[in-house]
C-alpha cells in the first residue's frame, strides 16, 4: 500500500479536514491552557473586583467580545458574498467550491476566536488571575460549540439533497 498518496479529495473528506483541523485548534489552546495552569500553580488566585488597575482587565474582555462578534460578522459576510456572487452570475457552483469557501469562512472565524483565547491565556501566565483563564475557556466553549458539521454545512450552504448525500 503507497501511503504517499493523499487521500482523494471528495466532500466528506473535505468535512473531515475541516473537524481536523477545528479539533487541532481546540486542542492546541487546551493544551497550552494546562500548560499554563502547572505553569502558575503556586500563584494562582481569583480576581475580577480589584483588577481595576490592571490594563489586562479591559483589554481580555474587550478582545474576546471583538474576536467573537467579527468572526461572526466575516462569517456571515464572507458565506454572504459567495452566495450573492453565484446568484448573481447564475453560476451554478459545485460542491467542492462550495466546501472550500465555508472553510475559508471557518478558519477565519476560527482565527478570530482563538487570537483573543491565546491572549487571555498569556494574560493569565503573567498575572496568576483565573479571570484571564475564564475568558478563555468560554473562547474555547464557543468554538466547540461551532464544530463543522454536514447539518451546520447543509445550512450555511443551501445544500441541496444530493449535495447533503455526498457529505454523509
Amino acid at each position: 500500500m503507497n501511503y504517499n498518496q493523499p487521500a482523494a479529495a471528495t466532500p466528506k473528506n473535505a468535512l473531515k479536514t475541516t473537524s481536523i483541523i477545528h479539533l487541532a485548534l481546540i486542542a492546541g489552546q487546551v493544551l497550552f491552557m494546562i500548560m499554563a495552569f502547572i505553569t502558575n500553580k503556586n500563584t494562582i488566585y481569583f480576581d475580577y473586583k480589584n483588577s481595576r488597575n490592571d490594563v489586562y482587565f479591559y483589554i481580555v474582555p474587550l478582545l474576546a467580545v471583538m474576536g467573537t462578534v467579527a468572526g461572526g460578522f466575516l462569517f456571515n459576510q464572507q458565506l454572504g458574498k459567495f452566495h450573492q456572487q453565484s446568484a448573481g452570475a447564475g453560476i451554478n457552483r459545485t460542491l467542492s467550491e462550495k466546501l472550500k469557501a465555508y472553510q475559508s469562512a471557518l478558519i477565519v472565524r476560527y482565527a478570530l476566536l482563538e487570537g483573543p483565547s491565546l491572549f487571555g491565556i498569556v494574560c493569565f501566565l503573567i498575572t496568576g488571575n483565573l479571570f484571564y483563564l475564564l475568558i478563555s475557556a468560554c473562547l474555547i466553549i464557543t468554538m466547540i460549540s461551532l464544530r463543522p458539521s454536514v447539518n451546520a454545512t447543509e445550512a450555511y450552504l443551501q445544500l441541496s439533497y444530493d449535495e447533503t448525500q455526498q457529505l454523509r
